[in-house]
């Protein structure tokens, strides 16, 4: 409340109100890296931080994220098939729209799943979709070949085969190092929005700090492997029409 000249309070009040685009311009003046050496010590900033210059795009369809799920949901491959499997969600995502140009589902990601998944990055999806969901390539229609390619270090993204691929189509491939989120952080920022807006809801799914081998978390992947319900075919309906 604003005083005035006797003492008294007024009823208007003074509200300050500041902008987005003013805060961010205040972050970055603010060293992050010096501020976390300070705190922490050098080795957990250079890790976390690093004083390396973040890569840029300039235009849609320049740069391709490929990335599988860490978190994993129990799917049934057919009707028929009578115990659920642990699948994963591979998506490919373009870094300066932050479009998913495609998606695969697998069991354990190989070098022909990482095929499949690029291939459905860069062909219409028309090709690949189901008959009954080609109506969504006519509102989702993102495709073609890029000028690179950003990966991280898992052994089905680095392999030859891919290699291979990358290099016929002319693309050029970024390694991402290890703790360097932020070098790669559009993929990543898509996965864990489809993970916690949609995929946590469905029967069968599993987070990541329970996913895995750890016998402490067994019942809770006992759990969604009893409430799985979908086949491989239904939850890539759902992921499409999500997409």
């Amino acid at each position: 409340m604003a005083k005035n000249i006797s003492g008294e309070s007024s009823k208007s009040e003074t509200k300050l109100t500041i902008s987005e685009e003013l805060t961010r311009g205040w972050m970055k003046l603010i060293d992050k890296f010096k501020k976390k050496a300070a705190a922490l010590g050098k080795l957990y900033a250079t890790q976390d931080v690093r004083e390396i210059g973040r890569h840029h795009t300039y235009y849609s369809g320049q740069r391709t994220e490929l990335d599988y799920s860490k978190y994993v949901i129990y799917l049934y491959p057919t009707h028929s098939w009578k115990v659920p499997l642990v699948y994963s969600v591979g998506l490919g995502c373009d870094h300066n729209a932050g479009v998913i140009k495609g998606f695969t589902v697998t069991t354990t990601p190989k070098s022909i799943d990482t095929i499949r998944l690029y291939r459905r990055c860069v062909l219409p999806k028309s090709i690949w979709l189901p008959t009954k969901l080609c109506h969504l390539a006519q509102r989702w229609d993102v495709f073609g070949l890029e000028e690179i390619v950003a990966v991280d270090n898992g052994m089905d993204l680095i392999s030859n085969c891919m290699a291979i691929v990358f290099m016929f189509c002319g693309v050029i491939v970024l390694r991402m190092p290890p703790k360097r989120g932020d070098l790669k952080g559009t993929i990543e920022r898509t996965q864990q929005t489809i993970e916690t807006r949609y995929i946590s809801s469905l029967a069968g799914y599993v987070s990541p700090e329970h996913a895995g081998l750890n016998e402490k978390f067994s019942k809770v992947r006992q759990r969604a492997m009893r409430d799985a319900k979908y086949t491989v075919a239904d939850f890539e309906e759902k992921l499409a029409e999500f997409c």
